[in-house]
């Protein structure tokens, strides 16, 4: 039976330890998708080391690599638009596309760039994968969350999706109301991975009362009010869940908005605060504590 093609597209955290995970299973039919500019400065620092070994995935520019069967697009929010391009040779009329990126927006995005309609809702929750340079460190893979837009049942297309990610290795689990949980993400991201950025602090600074977590919640509340103009409830058990979560996660472990921030990279706060605030406007809602932390984590 031929083995399917999986292209991940951004190498980063996510993208990197799902592109292992699949490697293990599917072999070379995975790869990370980059230009030769990016390949090559893989290539001269050695790979990615994950967890201390060398990555087995293999790196491909979009004239060299085959189409896909399945693409997992793992990028950061503002590198989405540009990178969609060097999919294109790749992407077949079968081909699954699967949106590990944070924010409520990314398939829709997806969606209007291919033509599509089937590009499902996904997250990942769970992992604390930390990336320095070259080299990520996890204690927990996490998992991917999956679903339709409106209904609790897989289309043929979604159910392939998840069977090939159970099949690699990698965690799956099908929420009944899968736009709730995106927003949940949403809340959640808008909450600890602006703070975090801001405040430079760990994971640790937000498992105990003080100033970090304060921020958090009220940043978090703020996000439960623009979702219910949307038509979607974040209750109070919402909260509790995070919180919960969050005490399973290892104290010295970082966000990936605070990875951005401590290496001199570009932030997601567009797609977080300024998705909100956007949001805001339409909805004719203040949301001081959201609109601060875009002011901070812009300069604007």
């Amino acid at each position: 039976m031929k083995q399917p093609a999986i292209a991940v597209l951004g190498a980063g955290a996510i993208g990197a330890v799902a592109a292992e995970a699949l490697s293990r299973v599917y072999g070379d039919h995975v790869y990370a998708l980059a230009d030769r500019e990016r390949s090559s400065r893989y290539a001269k620092a050695g790979g990615i080391v994950i967890n201390g070994s060398n990555a087995q995935f293999r790196f491909a520019a979009p004239d060299e690599a085959e189409p896909a069967d399945l693409v997992i697009v793992a990028v950061k929010g503002y590198d989405l638009k540009r990178s969609l391009d060097l999919l294109e040779p790749l992407v077949m009329p079968h081909t699954q596309i699967l949106s590990l990126l944070n924010g409520i927006t990314s398939e829709a995005i997806i969606a209007d760039h291919f033509g599509r309609k089937d590009i499902p809702l996904a997250l990942t929750v769970g992992q604390d994968a930390v990336r320095r340079g070259y080299e990520i460190t996890y204690t927990r893979k996490g998992m991917v969350l999956l679903g339709e837009h409106a209904t609790p049942s897989l289309s043929p297309r979604t159910k392939q999706i998840r069977d090939l990610l159970v099949n690699g290795g990698i965690a799956c689990e099908i929420p009944e109301d899968m736009l709730h949980e995106l927003w949940w993400k949403f809340m959640v991201n808008l909450g600890v991975n602006q703070v975090s950025a801001v405040l430079k602090a760990p994971y640790g600074a937000f498992q105990q009362e003080g100033k970090a977590r304060t921020l958090m919640l009220e940043a978090m509340e703020e996000v439960r009010m623009a979702a219910l103009c949307e038509g979607v409830i974040l209750s109070e058990s919402d909260l509790q869940r995070w919180l919960s979560l969050l005490e399973t996660l290892s104290p010295q472990g970082e966000t990936s908005m605070l990875q951005d921030v401590l290496a001199g990279r570009p932030t997601e706060v567009e797609l977080f605060s300024g998705t909100l605030l956007r949001l805001s406007e339409t909805h004719r809602l203040d949301l001081p504590v959201n609109r601060k932390l875009y002011e901070l984590l812009t300069g604007r």
